[in-house]
C-alpha cells in the first residue's frame, strides 16, 4: 500500500503498482490458465483487497489497483468458463499481517502510542463491525474453499473478508 492522495503520487508510483499487482496477477493467469484441467477442477483464486469497495483514507493507489483486479477477476471468469475453469476473487479487509505490524509500530512511535492502540484507533475510526482485524488464515480458508470441489458453481465473484468493514456506516 502506497499511502498518500491523489495528487501525491507520480507516474512511477502508478506504474508500479500497476505492474506489481494487476499486471502480475495478469501474467500468472495467462501463463496458468493453458495449463488447468478443463474438466471442472480448474480454479484461479486472486486476492484483491477492500480498498476497492470502499473508502480508506490515503488509499487511492490501492484501491484503483485492487478495483482493476477485481474487473480482470469478472472478465477472466467469463473466458475461463469455456474451460469450465472457475475464477474468484477475495478481496480482505485490515489483516493482521507483518507488513502492518510494522507499519502500525513506525506510525505508534511517531505519535507514542503502541502499536495496538494504532491497530484499535484504526479499527474504531474505519468502523469495522467485527471490533479486530482479520488474521491471514481466515483468507486462507475462503481461498481453500474456492479452490475446492464444493465451489465448482461460483465464478466470477468477489468475497469479502473484512470484518464488516466495507459495510460500516459512517
Amino acid at each position: 500500500m502506497r499511502p498518500g492522495n491523489f495528487s501525491d503520487h507520480d507516474d512511477t508510483v502508478w506504474t508500479d503498482a500497476f505492474n506489481t499487482k494487476a499486471v502480475g496477477m495478469i501474467r500468472v493467469s495467462r501463463a496458468a490458465l493453458p495449463l488447468l484441467a478443463d474438466d471442472g477442477t480448474g480454479r484461479i483464486v486472486n486476492i484483491s483487497g477492500a480498498t476497492a469497495e470502499t473508502i480508506i483514507p490515503n488509499g487511492v493507489v490501492t484501491a484503483v489497483v485492487n478495483g482493476a483486479v477485481q474487473a480482470f477477476t469478472s472478465y477472466l471468469a467469463t473466458e475461463a468458463a469455456a474451460r469450465k475453469v472457475t475464477v474468484n476473487s477475495v478481496c480482505p479487509g485490515m489483516m493482521n499481517t507483518e507488513g502492518w505490524r510494522q507499519r502500525l509500530a513506525a506510525m505508534g512511535e511517531a505519535q507514542g502510542k503502541t502499536a495496538d492502540q494504532m491497530q484499535a484507533g484504526m479499527t474504531q475510526a474505519l468502523g469495522i463491525r467485527a471490533g479486530r482485524w482479520g488474521e491471514p488464515h481466515e483468507v486462507g480458508r475462503i481461498v481453500a474453499f474456492l479452490a475446492s470441489d464444493p465451489a465448482a458453481y461460483i465464478t466470477g465473484q468477489t468475497f469479502l473478508v473484512d470484518g464488516g468493514l466495507t459495510k460500516s456506516v459512517g
